[in-house]
């Protein structure tokens, strides 16, 4: 973490990066990676029956290319590296006859750690992000704030999480799906304050359920995947600029202190992959996944390590709240477990005059 502030440098009126989009034929190249780890305790009846962590790193290619000073057309191909979920200290799952259902309460310890684990290409996403308001656009006519709306769209993907290819499991939920996003920012002596709203709408997809020995456990079964909505704010700062560095290239370091909550809706998943041990009876059938939110806080590092390149790194500890993870079953996640995740990504700003038009 960085040291106490010791200075605050105001500079000119600048979108936070939140709302921030290229000039008018000029373009964003960015390739950012993350890494997120979230453990938790799975419960049934207040008694502990497994233990689970995530670990997710992803890979994110994208580009940015400004068609007018406001209008922006956005490409993003998401790749998860690597996607695993590992259980130990789980319980077997056995028939309840009284309950007509499973119960991990009471059973054997299982004699292996079960691992989900995938990897591969997301569907790419296309989008429109547009400034109708805009600091730097229109200083002239007193803008005080910068409002950007986006639109997107993601393709499906063949492979995912839920089923295997070629012996391969992917890691995504597979789907298409749209986004809604508004964000807003300002600027004021010392810093930026910005609040972002962002809807992930996951659409149906359907698809048989093939197991790793490439046999059909499933056929047509239409998979749910969960939608998200998000509430991002945070302040920006400026800590240092210097606008005479690299012969003019200029440079700067901001800090991004932020705060994110998300929701998730319910979804309807093949049952067996988010817990250790399920019921024959149920395993690869449709079940219903309850809704949660959960709540992060986060630290951003930005340096501007010259006009055309940005360099940040950003860490956050939080965790998911609880919830049912499979409806046939009485087992619910834990609430407490703190999660992190730690990113970076670095974003060529092609700014030079080299990317004008030519003049007639």
């Amino acid at each position: 973490m960085i040291p106490l502030l010791t200075a605050l440098i105001a500079g000119t009126a600048q979108a936070a990066d939140i709302t921030a989009l290229p000039p008018a034929m000029r373009g964003d190249v960015g390739l950012a990676y993350g890494v997120k780890v979230v453990p938790d305790v799975l419960l049934e009846d207040d008694t502990v029956v497994g233990r689970r962590r995530a670990i997710d790193h992803t890979i994110t290619y994208s580009g940015t290319i400004g068609l007018t000073d406001i209008f922006a057309f956005e490409i993003a191909l998401p790749h998860a590296a690597s996607s695993r979920v590992r259980f130990f200290d789980s319980y077997r799952m056995a028939y309840e006859p009284n309950q007509g259902t499973g119960t991990a309460v009471g059973t054997d310890l299982l004699t292996s750690n079960p691992e989900i684990h995938g990897t591969g290409l997301g569907g790419t996403r296309f989008s429109f992000a547009v400034t109708p308001f805009s600091e730097d656009t229109y200083a002239s006519r007193g803008d005080a704030i910068t409002w950007l709306m986006r639109i997107g769209y993601q393709l499906p993907d063949k492979t995912n999480i839920w089923t295997f290819d070629g012996g391969d499991r992917g890691a995504m939920d597979g789907a298409s799906g749209m986004v809604l996003e508004t964000a807003f920012s300002t600027t004021n002596r010392m810093s930026q304050p910005y609040m972002g709203l962002r809807y992930d709408k996951r659409m149906p997809v359907r698809m048989d359920i093939v197991d790793k020995n490439g046999d059909v456990a499933a056929k047509e079964v239409q998979i749910k995947p969960a939608s998200t909505v998000s509430l991002t704010t945070g302040l920006e700062i400026e800590l240092h600029k210097n606008h005479a560095f690299a012969n003019g290239l200029g440079t700067s370091v901001s800090l991004d202190p932020y705060a994110r909550f998300a929701w998730r809706s319910a979804a309807e998943i093949p049952s067996g992959v988010y817990l250790p041990s399920v019921l024959t009876m149920t395993k690869n059938t449709l079940v219903a996944q309850g809704e949660t939110s959960e709540a992060w806080a986060g630290l951003g590092i930005k340096w501007r390590i010259i006009e055309y390149l940005d360099w940040k790194t950003t860490a956050e500890m939080g965790t998911p709240f609880a919830y049912k993870v499979e409806h046939p079953y009485e087992v619910t996640t834990g609430m407490g477990k703190l999660g992190w995740q730690v990113g970076t990504s670095l974003t060529f700003r092609m700014r030079d005059p080299i990317f004008d038009p030519p003049v007639q």
